[in-house]
């Protein structure tokens, strides 16, 4: 049976590559291939389903890997093997079932959206290759087929975003976030050259066990601190995490049903489910750091959505939020809550993202001052858009409440334990904005009066292929399809099932107690008590956090009704602040930017006037001895040579005169040789 459930995995992996060679591969002529791309992804989905519900309600104990040999390197005991690798546990498979439901619902939302694009075959040939890069990423246990899907990740990102490619716009959104992820990326690659250096191995599990032994990099705890931050830093990234946040909000240059796609639902949450996967190895330094960067991200983003007017740009900040404070459970411990939020964030941000699309496509702006009233017009993107809205906020009744409760009351939990209350009040200071924004978000588009009466005549819900996928996403924001109890998720299918303590990083070969691998990860009983005690302490807490900000945002757009607009005196100075994003664009182009175009310049000057100038005082040197070589070999070698032939020529000419082939004159030359012989002798 394990054997079928590989196969099955297999094939929902492969399907989306296939219908991206189909679709890139196709004929000009044949125009509607990408209705067979769809069809594929529709299929990979269905293989999805029957994959989750055989291995969660039947083998929900087991981790099932399949691996064989790519390539063998070397002789003797150990040689090098690249293996590939098959893994497949609960977490694995509820994020197959979530990936390829959004891929397919985006897919069916873009045969309207992109209904008019002439490259619309390409499109949705990227969309699968997408698809195929992100489940792959989810579906092995080697270090290094994750780093080669992560790649594959960001290649996709970078066709996607990129894809109206003749908008500058969007060019340079596709090369920042390209050129931002090889940042992150290249920490990540050091990390995972660190594994492979200390255990010579990939597995992951294999890595896991070897540091539960006690065995680190280089012997030393310190290291493995290391290495753990070296492959967060491919997490800060592809999570947009600071300070690697600034692609995401300009990745919003690409097609609105690329954004629910890639950066509400999967792409960016791979940085999450990675550190996940990872969780055994990091250590209590890195915990911290992890932890701090997450909440530092998350509030930060949160005070930059409160004034952006783009509806788009409003719900990406909204998204790189939401990703700090997944990656805050991680650095609280939580992690069981962190991939529960991510699950469930992927719903509701993914139907934010396709209401925003259908808004856009009806009114064609993206502006929220161009909208008002649209509640009237477009009863179910209003209706829709508002159930996500209460996800996102923690509302009772929906999963947004579920999960975000469970990262609430760790991070309360952590502070009693410990003394450390930052991670906590992060928390509720990002969750307090983040009920401001969002119904800033609803009260400005939905309600009032049309600010733009030709935006909102010629505004309406559209057909089928655009709200199907919104009704979808919005259903499963109640908490119904993941617990009978609205309160907590203790003892639903969700925690005891798909994400069961610790069985989802770890064989039970490996776990000692509750999670042991590296030190600093350990729960005690202690903490298991404390998280209890204090749910209904969160509880209250989230209430209040509800009431401050919906309120706020009541008060401001609904009764008092007023516009966004720059307050005057130090107010406007923060409201700035926040409008730009806190200058950090700003700051790296005056910083990193400047500094790189002013070290390209320094290096092209070494280059032009040092490098080149030595290689130039080399070549006249060479010349110049070239030139004295050759004036030497004419004048002084070929110039003794020809003295000598000139010697030999001149006496030639002379002796050649008495060679005139005369018998008399020869006579008489002896003759006068033999007088002067004779004469010689007798003057002796």
């Amino acid at each position: 049976m394990n054997t079928h459930l590989t196969l099955l995995q297999a094939l929902v992996i492969l399907l989306p590559l296939f219908g991206f060679v189909v679709a890139i591969l196709a004929p000009n002529k044949m125009k509607k291939m990408y209705l067979v791309e769809t069809g594929i992804m529709f299929v990979s989905l269905v293989l999805a389903a029957i994959l989750f519900f055989t291995k969660i309600f039947n083998f929900s104990e087991e981790i099932i890997r399949s691996q064989f040999t790519l390539f063998s390197l070397g002789m003797g005991e150990k040689p090098f093997e690249l293996l590939v690798d098959l893994t497949m546990d609960n977490m694995t498979v509820s994020l197959l079932f979530m990936v390829t439901l959004i891929s397919f619902l985006v897919h069916f939302f873009s045969l309207e959206y992109m209904a008019e694009d002439p490259l619309k075959n390409r499109y949705f040939g990227y969309l699968g290759l997408f698809t195929f890069s992100m489940l792959g990423l989810v579906s092995t246990g080697s270090i290094l087929f994750i780093y080669i899907f992560w790649e594959l990740v960001g290649l996709s990102s970078y066709l996607l975003i990129g894809f109206w490619g003749y908008k500058d716009e969007a060019a340079d959104a596709c090369s920042k976030a390209f050129i931002t992820n090889r940042v992150g990326d290249f920490g990540f690659f050091l990390g995972v050259l660190t594994l492979f250096i200390t255990y010579r191995s990939f597995d992951l599990f294999y890595i896991f066990g070897e540091i539960a032994k006690g065995s680190y990099p280089y012997g030393s705890e310190v290291w493995l601190t290391v290495a753990g931050l070296l492959l967060f830093c491919g997490a800060i990234g592809k999570s947009a995490q600071f300070p690697l946040h600034v692609w995401l909000p300009d990745a919003m240059a690409g097609p609105t049903p690329v954004s629910a796609l890639i950066h509400a639902a999967t792409m960016v949450a791979a940085g999450v489910y990675m550190i996940v996967r990872l969780f055994p190895m990091f250590t209590e330094t890195a915990f911290i750091v992890i932890g701090v960067i997450g909440g530092f991200s998350a509030l930060m983003a949160a005070t930059v959505a409160l004034t952006q007017l783009d509806i788009k740009k409003i719900l990406a900040y909204s998204t790189v939020s939401q990703l700090g404070l997944m990656v805050l459970a991680v650095g609280v411990g939580a992690y069981q809550a962190a991939i529960i939020h991510l699950m469930f964030h992927a719903f509701f941000k993914a139907g934010l993202f396709l209401g925003s699309g259908s808004i856009i496509h009806a009114t064609h702006s993206q502006d929220i001052m161009d909208m008002g009233g649209l509640r009237k017009k477009m009863p179910v993107a209003f209706y829709t858009t508002l159930m996500y809205a209460l996800s996102l906020i923690g509302f009772p009744l929906t999963i947004g409440f579920l999960s975000k409760e469970m990262i609430l009351t760790s991070s309360l939990v952590l502070g009693n334990m410990t003394g450390n209350y930052i991670y906590f009040v992060f928390v509720v200071l990002t969750s307090v904005l983040t009920s401001f924004y969002i119904f800033r978000y609803i009260f400005l588009i939905f309600f009032g009066e049309p600010r733009n009466k030709h935006a909102y005549e010629h505004a309406n819900d559209l057909n089928i292929f655009i709200k199907l996928p919104l009704i979808v996403l919005a259903a499963l924001c109640f908490f119904f399809f993941f617990t009978l109890n609205p309160i907590t998720l203790h003892g639903s299918y969700v925690t005891e099932l798909l994400f069961k303590f610790p069985d989802i990083l770890l064989p039970k070969e490996i776990t000692h107690g509750f999670l042991t691998a590296s030190p600093g990860n350990i729960y005690s009983t202690e903490y298991m008590h404390s998280l209890h005690e204090s749910e209904l302490l969160a509880t209250l807490t989230s209430a209040l956090i509800i009431l401050a900000g919906v309120g706020t945002a009541w008060y401001m757009y609904m009764k008092k009704k007023l516009v966004p607009k720059v307050p005057e005196g130090a107010l406007g100075k923060l409201y700035l602040f926040s409008q730009n994003k806190w200058y950090l664009d700003e700051l790296y182009g005056v910083t990193v930017i400047k500094g790189t175009h002013l070290t390209a310049a320094l290096m092209s000057w070494i280059d032009k006037n040092i490098v080149d100038g030595v290689i130039n005082l080399g070549a006249w040197v060479t010349v110049a001895l070239g030139k004295f070589s050759a004036a030497f070999d004419l004048y002084v070698i070929d110039g003794l040579v020809n003295l000598v032939a000139w010697i030999n020529g001149f006496f030639s000419m002379f002796i050649r005169k008495f060679q005139t082939g005369k018998v008399q004159s020869y006579l008489t030359l002896a003759m006068v040789f033999i007088v002067l012989f004779v004469m010689y002798v007798f003057s002796n």
